[in-house]
């Protein structure tokens, strides 16, 4: 599958843009997100998926690019389907992982006697009831995601006032009070232009909604003409654009597939020359191949072009580090941290940096710096605690270990280290 990079502000799903959003989102960006999300439903409608079934900002991604892709299709059927294969012996339980607003994730859920599997607030009234899911229950889930991104909430309408669930026991009760008020309240109202939209896309009867994303989209497309001018064009399925590419190699490059990552990388600088990620993505794939000299020329390639990019100075300043030239590598680690002072891997590799060099008084607080930023990073927390027990404070150093461990109970050092130490201080 494609990989989607976070952009420059860490956001990968349209959940990231409402959270980091102070307001509504721009109308004309949510207009032609809703276009594109329709004719993304559109096509796996036409190819035989008749239903998605947890529509919700967490599954939808958003690409450097500004596009709209969907993703998750099947799960909750799939997980409906395992259900049923137990003979419904199950409890209502919930998966964890991509969560909008505090509330549920997609969960099982025992309503009417029936097993219903769907993210609470986010199923149409019909799904929760048991009758069932089809193109217009995924219309309705979808009319809540127009109403957060038209509403600047983190939380669908329906949701809002009602205290989330404090546990797996709890989640059928928020569910029940979403599904009442979905019955007896409209959303409130957002205004224009998505007013009219909204409403048909949440009439609690599904024959009064939208018949399909052909028809949603119909309604959206001459709003957004209106007001910009312009139409939401797709790119054939053949073209791919730099970022595609960038991705594609960072994927392939995880996988150890190097060589193959090396030419997606230089075929993405190809259609954009100045694309600084992808002259970062390819110099750190140099530096895993161990070409450390080609790995330097992208990195300081990126800088070039974005000397405010705090992520290639980190990049560089660790190939220098490998490369022997510490001086270069704490220069360019101290750079990051100007442009971003609370970079906790910067803090780290800085730290790492002084220590070799021999400043290990000046490498402790970075290492303090770097835990304190980023409490689950578990290299920082060895990190001070070997500088710990190098001093001495053997106490302190063991807590350091211990939180590592806890965070990389599988790496041998880590492990080894933190076992060591504590047989050590047992005598």
């Amino acid at each position: 599958m494609e990989y989607i990079a976070p952009d420059e502000h860490g956001r990968v799903t349209l959940a990231d843009h409402l959270r980091h959003a102070r307001g509504p989102l721009d109308t004309d960006r949510a207009l032609a997100w809703a276009i594109q999300f329709c004719y993304g439903m559109e096509h796996a409608n036409g190819h035989g998926i008749k239903c998605h079934r947890d529509i919700k900002p967490a599954n939808l991604l958003i690409r450097q690019d500004g596009t709209l892709l969907i993703s998750d299709f099947g799960l909750a059927a799939a997980a409906e389907a395992a259900w049923k294969s137990k003979g419904q012996q199950w409890e209502t339980g919930s998966w964890e992982g991509a969560r909008d607003g505090g509330g549920a994730s997609l969960t099982i859920l025992r309503a009417e006697g029936l097993g219903v599997v769907g993210t609470p607030g986010y199923m149409a009234p019909e799904v929760f009831g048991g009758q069932g899911a089809g193109v217009q229950s995924d219309v309705y889930s979808f009319g809540l995601v127009l109403w957060q991104m038209a509403a600047g909430s983190q939380v669908p309408p329906f949701a809002r006032g009602v205290a989330p669930p404090r546990n797996e026991r709890d989640i059928e009760r928020y569910a029940s009070e979403i599904y009442e008020r979905q019955m007896r309240e409209h959303a409130p109202t957002v205004g224009e232009p998505f007013k009219a939209v909204i409403e048909r896309c949440l009439a609690p009867e599904p024959s009064r909604r939208f018949a399909s994303f052909t028809q949603l989209r119909a309604e959206l497309e001459p709003i957004l003409n209106r007001r910009t001018g312009r139409t939401v064009k797709l790119s054939p399925a053949s073209e791919r654009n730099a970022a595609f590419w960038s991705n594609r190699g960072v994927s392939l490059s995880a996988l150890g597939r190097h060589d193959e990552a090396i030419a997606c990388l230089r075929k993405a600088l190809e259609i954009d020359p100045d694309f600084a990620a992808a002259h970062i993505n390819l110099g750190a794939t140099l530096k895993d191949k161990g070409d450390l000299e080609g790995a330097i020329a992208e990195f300081r390639a990126a800088i070039r072009l974005r000397p405010d990019y705090a992520d290639a100075h980190i990049n560089l300043g660790a190939a220098l580090k490998d490369k022997g030239d510490l001086d270069g590598a704490i220069a360019e680690f101290r750079m990051a941290l100007r442009l971003q002072p609370d970079e906790a891997t910067a803090h780290n590799n800085l730290g790492a940096a002084l220590c070799k060099k021999g400043d290990l008084d000046g490498a402790i607080p970075e290492w303090r710096a770097a835990v304190r930023l980023q409490p689950e990073l578990a290299e920082a927390h060895y990190n001070l605690g070997s500088a710990l027990r190098n001093r001495g404070d053997n106490q302190a150093a063991l807590a350091e270990f211990h939180a590592a461990y806890l965070l990389a109970p599988n790496n041998p050092t880590v492990r080894g280290t933190y076992e060591k130490l504590m047989q050590e201080l047992k005598r």
